[in-house]
């Protein structure tokens, strides 16, 4: 992703300034699906996109972060450790894992129950060798998982941008955009 960006800013250098839009779209298709590492990977890459666009862009541009919608309900379940120097962020699973649920998606049961947590497959058993990704359960079963009512974060950087900070109503970064275009 960062290095697409990059090359849109090379090309479209202008003294007069451009819109560049970046749809972090594997973010959501990893949420749609419940993995919640490469979730949180791709927002490591978002995070990344944004530091270089920050360094190409410079201090009087604007730089507008926000979502369009939340998906899944990914939660991160458990308590940091009290004697933990940073290392240990969240609790564990009996298999030594982050604990992270989902509220919806494909992991859920069908049925309006809690959620069960999947049994480790063997490789042979997974579709016909699909790949063997960590997904979590989920509380509601859904083919792909739904929009939840929780609030998208936004926030930027430079001219414009002092509103921008938490949660706000999305017509408000349009207007943000019109007065800085």
């Amino acid at each position: 992703m960062s290095c697409g960006a990059e090359r849109s800013w090379n090309l479209f250098r202008n003294q007069r300034g451009y819109l560049l839009i970046v749809d972090a779209a594997r973010m959501r298709k990893a949420a749609e699906t419940n993995n919640a590492e490469k979730t949180l990977t791709e927002t490591a890459e978002l995070d990344h996109t944004l530091s270089t666009a920050q360094r190409y862009a410079g201090a009087k541009s604007t730089i507008i972060v926000c979502g369009d919608t939340a998906i899944g309900g990914l939660h991160l379940n458990g308590f940091p450790f009290r004697k933990d120097s940073g290392i240990a962020l969240v609790g564990l699973n009996p298999s030594g894992e982050p604990w992270m649920t989902w509220a919806t998606g494909p992991k859920g049961m069908q049925s309006y129950g809690a959620a069960r947590i999947p049994e480790k497959e063997t490789p042979g058993d997974l579709n016909g060798g699909a790949s063997n990704e960590q997904t979590e359960p989920a509380a509601f079963y859904a083919k792909s998982a739904l929009n939840t009512v929780e609030d998208v974060v936004s926030f930027g950087t430079g001219p414009g941008t002092e509103a921008l900070d938490g949660t706000i109503d999305n017509t408000q970064i349009f207007k943000i955009l019109r007065d800085e275009l």
